[in-house]
């Protein structure tokens, strides 16, 4: 293929492009320490919980609960914000000082960011499927005095 030619128009959009993508990395990385924070909170809550006397073990299921939300909160914040970041930082590098292998970076960092979006999009919309079939089944299945 034959070399593009980034001009200033080019270059503009370009670094507008950066600066979005660094502002939402930004808060993805605000929105993770946050919910380490809060799932923190939750387990330690929990375990004061358990520890009290005359406990029923009601603090089990939040303390599990917390704990997972705490991790798979966190991965699914991490990676956009840190292919975000890889965009916005190498973009730059190559902008100023005309580097084509940080161009390259840029963009392969740009690709992994809307790849982790797409999959993320595919695995909610069959959430959503399987939890819309589970409403209906369960809807179905109720007995018909729920309905009169």
């Amino acid at each position: 293929m034959e070399k593009l030619h980034i001009d200033e128009s080019i270059n503009n959009d370009l670094r507008k492009a950066a600066g979005w993508i660094k502002f939402l990395s930004i808060l993805n990385y605000i929105g993770m320490g946050l919910i380490i924070l809060f799932s923190l909170i939750a387990v330690i809550m929990s375990i004061v919980a358990l520890t009290q006397p005359y406990n029923t073990g009601e603090g089990v299921g939040i303390l599990i609960i917390s704990m997972l939300y705490g991790v798979i909160g966190s991965l699914i914040t991490y990676f956009p914000a840190s292919y975000g970041m890889g965009f916005s930082n190498k973009i730059n590098e190559a902008l100023i000082h005309g580097n084509q292998q940080s161009m390259q970076q840029a963009f392969r960092s740009l690709g992994s960011w809307f790849k982790f979006y797409g999959i993320f999009m595919i695995v909610y919309i069959v959430l959503m499927i399987i939890y819309f079939i589970l409403m209906i089944a369960w809807f179905g299945s109720a007995s018909s005095e729920f309905y009169y």
